[in-house]
């Protein structure tokens, strides 16, 4: 980066595929921006438009959640707590702007550790299968046909996944 951190460069869109999750990225970004202290996304630092494709540049942050969990000593488990309330937190945060993350596993939350006796920051990333919800019902099934193709997707899906459309409910994937 231009003030010498250390960043992941991912691919965001190409073409038309991905702009949505472009767009949700920026408003997260905005409204994170806004609510100063708040911050429970990885950061948008920037983009790097080349020819059809767009690709977002974020803070390389220090390890996921579990690995993070598991290198905590017993003796400072109040930590391990107070990193898996921020997650909780994360989540509440997106559903509050009427967004759905939808792949809310454990790797999808990264830690920022602080120095010595500071509090470690979590994060919630990868937006891809995110939903934004604003302005819609959450009983619109068409809410539901973006949904990950389940042939081709590597995690073990929820049962609100596999279940009939009308009866799921989209927060819930995020549970």
């Amino acid at each position: 980066s231009q003030t010498g951190a250390d960043v992941i460069i991912r691919l965001v869109a190409i073409n038309s595929d991905g702009l949505e999750h472009r767009r949700l990225l920026k408003r997260l970004e905005r409204q994170a921006v806004k609510e100063t202290g708040k911050r429970r996304v990885v950061p948008l630092l920037g983009e790097i438009c080349i020819y059809h494709m767009v690709f977002g540049v974020f803070p390389l942050l220090d390890r996921h959640l579990v690995g993070a969990l598991v290198s905590i000593p017993i003796e400072q488990e109040k930590e391990g707590w107070e990193m898996v309330l921020q997650a909780l937190q994360a989540l509440e945060w997106i559903h509050g702007l009427k967004i759905t993350h939808r792949d809310a596993w454990a790797d999808n939350f990264v830690v920022r550790v602080k120095g010595e006796g500071a509090r470690s920051s979590v994060y919630l990333t990868d937006f891809e299968t995110a939903c934004d919800c604003e302005g819609r019902s959450v009983a619109d099934p068409k809410l539901f046909q973006v949904l990950p193709d389940m042939t081709s997707y590597s995690r073990i899906p929820a049962p609100e996944m596999l279940g009939p459309v009308p009866s799921m409910n989209i927060y819930k994937l995020d549970v």
